[in-house]
């Protein structure tokens, strides 16, 4: 598996820098890991949260807050390390969903 030091030297010398990286978290101290230590988690969670991808989805129950908002009946609490959300759906919904396409008519 290629490590995160590795994904930075290759970046580095597609740019032409000709300066290796031992270390990135936390940064070695050199300029070059500086820059990959900054823009590395930022690149890693934009690719992320591009696509939904089968390695990085999970699927879970949202904790119930005690609150509402605007028109909402209901809030609930998103996961700390949630970048992106996909589908939002209830046992109701899915259930008339399947109903639906499976009635011969869809």
């Amino acid at each position: 598996m290629t490590s995160v030091v590795d994904l930075c030297n290759t970046a580095l010398a597609y740019l032409g820098e000709e300066a290796n990286v031992s270390s990135v978290d936390p940064p070695e101290g050199s300029p070059a890991a500086e820059s990959c230590g900054r823009f590395y988690p930022i690149a890693r969670d934009t690719l992320l949260a591009s696509h939904p991808w089968g390695f990085a989805t999970l699927t879970g129950s949202l904790s119930l807050l005690n609150a509402t908002y605007g028109l909402w009946q209901y809030a609930y609490a998103c996961p700390t390390d949630m970048l992106s959300l996909i589908e939002m759906t209830s046992n109701e919904v899915r259930v008339q969903e399947f109903a639906r396409e499976t009635d011969g008519h869809g």
